[in-house]
């Protein structure tokens, strides 16, 4: 992953199935954002197998398609955990496996689905939007009333990738209680 984008880690037990999947969409739904960069991995990688099956015809029923279906299942290590600035897991099995090979992971670690819902709320109340505006006015933190509850924005895109990684694992802690999913886990199809 580059050193001048915000990287993404998506992290599943095996690196075949969920993370993978979710990988290729979030990097579709970010195509136009190339300061984006989104990776997976796996917690349990035992052999490096490409894509399941499985996987791949959800993708194809989306529309997409894995872009390197051979590329062998990437096993998590503490190196692409330090360099991810948010890790995105499919369970909390998996969420404890991360905490437990590198504990200062734990503020960056989201679950998919809380991520996602959380990632809805902030745009559909336009919080990058006003975090823009705020630094262009000089402000470097906000306190803005969505809902008439406090939200901190505290964006600089001009600070950075590191301060952009920031303002976004905070917006999203912060909006987790406005957006709560139907569960946080993504079902593994390989497990009975």
């Amino acid at each position: 992953m580059a050193g001048d984008a915000l990287r993404v880690l998506i992290v599943c037990a095996a690196n075949q199935c969920r993370s993978r999947a979710a990988e290729v969409l979030l990097a579709n739904a970010l195509r136009n954002s190339p300061s984006i960069k989104v990776a997976s991995a796996g917690v349990e990688v035992e052999a490096p197998l490409r894509i399941c099956v499985k996987a791949e015809k959800f993708l194809e029923n989306q529309g997409f398609f894995a872009t390197d279906p051979e590329r062998p299942a990437q096993a998590l290590t503490p190196e692409l955990l330090q360099q991810a600035h948010l890790v995105l897991v499919a369970d909390k099995l998996v969420r404890a496996k991360v905490v437990a090979m590198d504990g200062s992971a734990r503020a960056k670690t989201f679950s998919l689905r809380g991520a996602g819902a959380a990632a809805k709320y902030i745009n559909a109340n336009d919080l990058v939007a006003r975090a823009r505006a705020a630094h262009q006015q000089g402000e470097s933190r906000v306190l803005d009333l969505v809902d008439n509850e406090p939200v901190l924005a505290c964006m600089s895109l001009a600070d950075g990738v590191d301060a952009a990684a920031e303002w976004l694992r905070s917006e999203l802690e912060a909006a987790q209680g406005h957006a709560t999913p139907q569960g946080h886990d993504v079902d593994d199809a390989h497990v009975v």
